[in-house]
Formats: structure tokens, sequence, C-alpha cells
């Protein structure tokens, strides 16, 4: 019998490929705040810890100020909750890794360092057939994802089983300065080496 009833799994860069309109949801603000933008490919290295650590690394060094990053944040947020699915799209073969589980009896749940709106419709927009027990987002402007009291607590919240038997979907993610964050490996936690700048 399979111990494991109940799958939590992050969403950019595991589950979506998100890098395209969060870049350019970030270059429409930095642009407008009169900072200079950057391609595509730069924000692979930006992405990750929330939003707002990735509007510090999109702005010039001498620039990153709590002040500066409000601003961007607030055209970030109008532009990206209405540009966030223009090209934001499962990666190959996860529609039909999510079929299997849910045909097989997983409980599916996504964790995000998303804020909320964007979170709870980027699940039901691009992966329409599949259908998750709870959107665990970000709480003021951050969620410990990989903490599995907290995960455990998010997941009894939402009504999977209990949290003792959850497998969390993780993944490992470099960083502009060559770092990764890592993911415990134990009963609870799986990492992928599969991430926007791996």
């Amino acid at each position: 019998m399979n111990p494991i009833h109940s799958l939590i799994f992050d969403l950019d860069g595991t589950l979506l490929n998100t890098i395209a309109d969060l870049a350019h949801s970030t270059n429409y603000a930095l642009e407008k705040s009169g900072f200079p933008t950057h391609a595509i490919e730069a924000y692979k290295y930006f992405v990750g810890n929330g939003i707002n650590k990735l509007f510090e690394r999109a702005l010039p060094e001498g620039e990153r100020t709590q002040e500066n990053i409000a601003r961007i944040r607030s055209a970030f947020l109008t532009y990206y909750d209405a540009h966030n699915a223009d090209y934001t799209a499962p990666y190959p073969g996860i529609p039909e890794l999510l079929s299997q589980l849910q045909a097989d009896g997983m409980a599916l749940a996504v964790a995000s360092n998303k804020y909320q709106r964007a979170t709870e419709k980027l699940s039901p927009t691009v992966l329409p057939r599949h259908s998750f027990r709870g959107c665990l987002w970000a709480a003021r402007g951050h969620i410990h994802k990989t903490r599995s009291d907290r995960s455990q607590r998010r997941v009894a919240d939402h009504r999977l089983h209990g949290g003792g038997d959850a497998l969390r979907g993780r993944f490992r993610c470099r960083h502009a300065n060559g770092g990764q964050r890592r993911t415990r490996f134990d009963r609870r936690h799986v990492g992928l080496s599969s991430a926007y700048g791996a």
C-alpha cells in the first residue's frame, strides 16, 4: 500500500514555466519607472525568494531602495494581473504526470511564493483539467516553502491528509551568485534538479 496520499508542488519553475511573463511584467515596471530592462534569459537568475527579491535584483545596483522596490511592485502587479498567462505554460510532461497522479488517487496542492491572486488564477487557467485541493500562497510577501512545519499546518488547513504523509515536489534554484537553494532529502521532501537556472 502506498503510504503517500498527497503531493504539494511548487508552482514556478516546477509545474509551470512562468519566466517570460515575470520578465515582461518586470520590464514593464522598470521602463515605466525609468530604469533599464533586461533580456528574458537574465530573469532566470533573478527569480527566487518572492517578487520583492526579484525587483531588488532587477534594479540597478545603486537603486535598490525600499522606495524603488515599492514603485516597481505597484506597476508590476497591475500589469502582471492582466498578463500572467500570456506566455506561461506547463513544462512538457507535467499535465500527463498530474493526470496520472490524480488517477492514482493522489490529493494535489500548490505552494508558491506568489501573491494570492496570481497563485489562485494560474493553476486553473494553465492547468484546467487538474483539481488542486489547495493553493498556498505567500503571506506578507514570503512563504518558507521548505519548512515542513509550516507546510503541514497548511496541508491540514486544506484537508489533504493531515500533512504527515505528504510528499513535496521541490527544486533547486540557482541564483545569480552561483549558489543554490537546497531542500532536505527525507521521507517528506524530494528535490528536483530542474528549475529556471538549473
